[in-house]
């Protein structure tokens, strides 16, 4: 130890060395070796694997089960017309935080020239349906959004890309007009 380290400061590694030796659990039940004793052993083992398989269950349940609602959706427009609602969190975000991601996507999308309805379109991306304006991702339509909206994430995607195309024109110059001398 270096002068004016501190205690259990360890330079050369990583962790600091335990305090004391580390020693292993040991389960007493009955005398060892007899009947009782092999029995509450089993009873125990048995009772921790039990325990650790509901906890793995109860994970993976809660981890597949699609978020609740939005108790007010998230709301992406354009040219002051509603291209699409969020009705469902996803990926740590609530529904407003989606709908502004996306709606700076949109902005992100129109700012770099010319947009025309041919550009929108929605592929697949991994197990989910994406819309694309060119080839920038905008929004993906997830499981949970498409059973809110009683339909599949394919048809969900659709529809967000429709009100896209229809509200494009809108929003994009679509010639150059000089400025006015």
């Amino acid at each position: 130890m270096t002068a004016g380290a501190p205690p259990g400061h360890n330079p050369g590694g990583a962790f600091p060395k335990p305090a004391a030796p580390l020693r292993p659990l040991i389960v007493r039940c009955g005398r060892k070796g007899s009947r009782t004793h092999n029995t509450e052993v089993v009873s125990i083992l048995r009772t921790l694997l039990l325990s650790a398989l509901l906890l793995a269950t109860l994970s993976l349940s809660a981890a597949a089960a699609p978020p609740a609602p939005c108790e007010t959706p998230g709301v992406v427009s354009l040219a002051g017309e509603v291209i699409l609602r969020i009705h469902s969190p996803s990926g740590g975000l609530d529904c407003q935080q989606r709908a502004d991601i996306v709606q700076m996507r949109i902005v992100d999308t129109l700012s770099i020239g010319l947009v025309f309805p041919k550009d929108i379109h929605v592929k697949k991306v991994k197990k989910e349906w994406g819309v694309f304006v060119k080839d920038i991702l905008v929004i993906t339509a997830d499981a949970g959004s498409a059973k809110i909206n009683k339909t599949t994430p394919k048809q969900l995607a659709e529809v967000w890309a429709k009100n896209l195309r229809r509200t494009i024109p809108e929003s994009t110059p679509q010639k150059y007009i000089p400025p006015a001398q």
